[in-house]
């Protein structure tokens, strides 16, 4: 595959997953039972959102996984730049599609955006360490010593 295409093709896989994640994560939001136990449990202040924006990115990355995966198969030797353009599309796709946080509210909404943003990369990266160590699935056995 030439490399403007794959570049094309990811391009394409950062704005689709952009508009997957802000799909799917109305449906999480509005499911998620872990506010509300962690309320009814007490947990408040710096607590409840420390609890919230690492489950929040635990689920980010297990969401982002397939888009790491066909990253990886684009090849893995422009896995760096596929993705960063994947990257740089998604953080587009997904400021046109819901529009920038308002920064102005305080750290809190740049950390979980900035962890958001960061979401891929780490898919990528645990792939990537993954697949590097699996073994190989081919029947190569070693000859004897001694044998021929």
């Amino acid at each position: 595959m030439s490399r403007k295409v794959s570049a094309i093709i990811a391009i394409a896989i950062g704005g689709g997953l952009a508009l997957l994640l802000t799909w799917g994560w109305a449906y999480i939001a509005a499911m998620n039972p872990l506010p509300s136990l962690l309320a009814k449990s007490g947990l408040r202040g710096a607590g409840f959102w420390t609890v919230i924006a690492s489950t929040d990115f635990l689920i980010n990355v297990i969401l982002c996984l397939p888009a790491a995966w066909a990253l990886w198969r684009l090849g893995a030797r422009h896995i760096q730049a596929n993705t960063l353009l994947a990257l740089v599309s998604f953080a587009i796709a997904g400021a046109v599609t819901v529009g920038l946080p308002a920064f102005s509210y305080g750290l809190l909404i740049w950390i979980t955006y900035l962890l958001l943003l960061a979401s891929l990369p780490v898919a990528v990266w645990m792939l990537s360490k993954f697949i590097g160590n699996a073994p190989d699935n081919s029947f190569k056995p070693k000859p004897l010593r001694g044998s021929a």
